[in-house]
């Protein structure tokens, strides 16, 4: 290496500044295509690449339907491909679901097989990180999977859930936000007013500030994974904005429900879709 960097007159450098050498030589390579016929690692590592909502998956791996702790829904829409961390994810999470005594974990989309944009249901879900566990806890006869199952929690047009909501959704839901992997979870504002309010330890708010509000999720929310060290080309997410306590929380969930401000700007045109990452477009190809 050091013959190597000397050709290059990189000899002098720092160590800090050789890292960032190595960093785009490896992008580079990945660039050229010199890691496999595909551009991704070449024997089975999974990759995201992009950003939730506009990316693809490299070497994907996929669910097992039907499992002791749990299965997938609908799996005829074939969206049960995902970023490795993603299935050992769900595997770890369903196993303590069970453990915990709330029931078995019934998953909805991840992705498919090489990520991308989804034909219905989701903006984001493109590169493996995203999963939606929908919110029902009994077994179901495998030949019923493609039917719908999952409760809806939320009293229709109002701001408020409804009897179904249990402490057993609400543990489904804080077991997810405990997991070190899991960067943000979106659920329905009114879930998240009711989780605050269930909430009487502020210890907790660690794992409750990891649950966004966001309209819709009302059958099921929606985990989203940290990009994994290894995936150079996977674009992190910003921040959650700084909250410190849950009655914090709960004013930001209800802040969803006021109507906009008289004074507040006028939303701003429909971007344009972007354009896809360079190596997500060689694999659409494919």
């Amino acid at each position: 290496m050091a013959s190597l960097l000397q050709g290059w007159g990189l000899a002098g450098c720092h160590s800090e500044e050789i890292e960032q050498v190595n960093m785009k030589l490896f992008k580079l390579l990945i660039a050229a295509g010199m890691m496999c016929s595909t551009g991704a690692f070449a024997h089975g590592v999974s990759e995201p690449v992009g950003n939730y909502n506009n990316g693809c998956i490299f070497n994907s791996h996929s669910l097992q339907i039907s499992t002791e702790h749990y299965q997938v829904a609908h799996p005829k829409k074939m969206r049960y491909f995902g970023d490795e961390s993603m299935i050992r994810f769900i595997e770890r999470y369903s196993r303590t679901v069970h453990k915990n005594g709330i029931g078995s974990v019934l998953v909805g989309d991840v992705s498919t097989k090489y990520g991308g944009h989804l034909n219905t249901g989701h903006a984001s879900h493109q590169n493996g990180l995203d999963v939606d566990i929908e919110f029902y806890l009994d077994r179901i006869n495998p030949r019923d999977l493609d039917k719908p199952h999952a409760n809806i929690l939320v009293n229709k047009g109002k701001q408020t859930t409804n009897s179904l909501f249990n402490r057993k959704y609400y543990d489904l839901i804080m077991l997810a936000a405990k997991d070190p992997l899991v960067e943000r979870i979106f659920v329905s504002p009114a879930i998240k007013v009711k989780m605050c309010d269930m909430t009487r330890d502020e210890s907790m708010h660690k794992y409750l500030h990891k649950i966004r509000p966001w309209f819709g999720h009302t059958e099921h929310f929606h985990v989203r994974l940290k990009c994994p060290s290894h995936a150079y080309d996977c674009e992190r997410q910003d921040p959650i904005p700084e909250m410190f306590t849950i009655a914090e929380e709960k004013e930001d969930a209800l802040s969803w429900f006021l109507p906009p401000p008289e004074n507040s700007v006028a939303a701003a045109p429909k971007k344009p879709k972007p354009a896809l990452p360079m190596r997500c477009e060689r694999l659409a190809r494919k």
